[in-house]
């Protein structure tokens, strides 16, 4: 897979990977724990798929991600997501971008979701966020909430 690396924040984990860099819509993947660059078997289908429709595919990396996990927050994995989009928007042209979560990477897109995606604040937003994908969302938050939800009888 051919494309960019480059750094979008302050911390040395804040890099990403960027495939078909001439598009200007973005497809983020995030990984769950433990995950990171090319985590995922179908990353190179998804790049390939992307980019022939018109969109690069940037595999982002956060502090949390390899080793990272358990020395932060879904709320830091979000302001480092806001961080990867402003970079996005000011230094790649991104004009929109859709985040893709999977496994515990569907919690940090929920919680960027929740924190900076409310309609008003997208309106004047010139790199707005379009989507969210969650992709296997499996985690222990999940399976709690499922268990303490109420059920019909």
């Amino acid at each position: 897979m051919h494309g960019v690396l480059f750094k979008y924040g302050p911390s040395a984990a804040n890099v990403a990977f960027k495939s078909h860099p001439q598009h200007s819509r973005h497809l983020v993947l995030i990984g769950g724990l433990t995950d990171g660059l090319l985590f995922a078997p179908y990353c190179h289908q998804l790049s390939e798929a992307a980019g022939a429709a018109g969109w690069s595919l940037v595999q982002a990396q956060l502090t949390t991600s390899y080793q990272g996990y358990g020395v932060g927050s879904l709320d830091a994995d979000a302001e480092e997501l806001h961080q990867l989009a402003a970079c996005l928007g000011r230094d790649h042209g991104s004009r929109g971008w859709v985040l893709m979560g999977h496994s515990t990477g569907c919690q940090d897109g929920c919680r960027y979701a929740a924190r900076h995606g409310r309609a008003g604040d997208q309106a004047n937003n010139p790199n707005p966020l379009l989507g969210l994908i969650m992709q296997g969302p499996v985690s222990g938050d999940v399976w709690w909430l499922a268990a303490a939800a109420p059920r019909d009888t």
